[in-house]
């Protein structure tokens, strides 16, 4: 992370409560109500696997939401 921010990139963390409420408008969704949705949203056949992959996918879900920072 630090070499990250030393290149300038912004770097953002979501806790869970936010992803969750991005995802399915509700902070204390429980995690099958968050892959369902994402199910939903991304026209899925199945609910992604492991839950892993189904919380990365919300986490870049939710940071595609965020307005993106001004350049300098």
């Amino acid at each position: 992370m630090a070499e990250i921010a030393k290149r300038g990139t912004e770097i953002v963390e979501f806790g869970p409560m936010q992803v969750k409420k991005s995802v399915c408008g509700n902070g204390h969704a429980p995690k099958t109500q968050v892959q369902n949705a994402l199910k939903m949203i991304f026209k899925l056949d199945e609910i992604p696997k492991p839950d892993d992959a189904a919380d990365a996918i919300a986490i870049a879900y939710t940071a595609s939401l965020v307005k993106p920072p001004r350049m300098k």
